[in-house]
């Protein structure tokens, strides 16, 4: 009797919860048989998913392969409006998105600064699906995310080394600023990632591009009391005399009494005084 009960336990019904049930399950012979008793394939189940975003998300991509040989629609975008490529893509399912792509599906964001494809891959750091969905897709390197984001903040931010040197070998605006005005580089400082920073460096970064209150890098680091960062930054050449948009320079917070002797001498402060 325990063996029948688990073995209908197991049996899913032909439904829009069946039909994700088992392709959450990685079930190819049960999604099948779901398909023989006419379940239905373009229908979402009590949580909004259907079954092509689940499928999208799978590390195989055969029950991907299998519901779009059956014509399900590449199209469909969940309660929150995500599509099926919007899924693969943040989840750096690569063989997922050529399927999809071959299915016609949708690879831009769905309007002015939302997330795309391509920021998702970013924020995850899928640095070879975003290289895949630079060239096979012509994704706009520089669109802007929430808060005027653009990819290369995000891998700058993160730290994300190859992702840098994905969107670099594309030829990425560097300079490209956020809402703030603030550039990958200063992303990369903001979070303290000193080989992010030297490697945007190499490769022709403004070290004293500023933000719209007319601060550097090494002003944001010295308001902070990163002293680690402000080093870096002084060390690879950041000006101490650019005046921010209330005509402080990096030398006058440097000079506050607030500010730790140890960062004082590292500049040998007296010198400037």
């Amino acid at each position: 009797t325990d063996g029948i009960q688990l073995q209908d336990l197991n049996e899913l019904p032909a439904t829009a919860f069946g039909v994700c049930e088992a392709v959450r399950r990685d079930d190819l012979t049960t999604l099948q048989s779901l398909v023989a008793q006419k379940a239905p394939l373009n229908k979402a189940n009590s949580n909004g998913a259907y079954p092509i975003h689940i499928a999208a998300g799978l590390k195989s991509p055969r029950l991907l392969q299998f519901l779009l040989r059956q014509g399900v629609d590449p199209y469909l975008k969940t309660n929150n409006q995500l599509s099926a490529f919007f899924v693969a893509s943040a989840l750096g399912r690569d063989e997922n998105i050529k399927l999809l792509l071959k299915a016609g599906s949708q690879t831009s964001g769905f309007q002015p600064k939302s997330l795309t494809p391509l920021h998702a891959a970013a924020f995850n750091q899928h640095a070879g699906t975003m290289d895949l969905l630079l060239k096979r897709t012509g994704a706009n390197k520089g669109a802007l995310g929430p808060g005027g984001l653009t990819v290369l903040h995000i891998v700058s931010s993160a730290g994300d080394l190859e992702g840098i040197k994905v969107l670099l070998r594309h030829r990425v605006d560097l300079y490209q600023t956020d809402d703030q005005g603030r550039s990958a580089f200063m992303h990369a400082s903001l979070q303290g990632k000193q080989e992010a920073m030297m490697l945007l460096l190499k490769n022709k970064a403004d070290i004293d591009q500023a933000n719209n209150q007319g601060r550097t890098a090494l002003h944001e680091a010295l308001l902070a009391h990163n002293n680690e960062v402000a080093c870096f930054l002084i060390d690879n050449g950041a000006s101490l005399h650019i005046k921010d948009i209330n005509a402080v320079t990096p030398l006058q917070l440097i000079a506050k009494p607030d500010t730790a002797k140890a960062m004082k001498d590292y500049i040998g402060l007296s010198r400037f005084l």
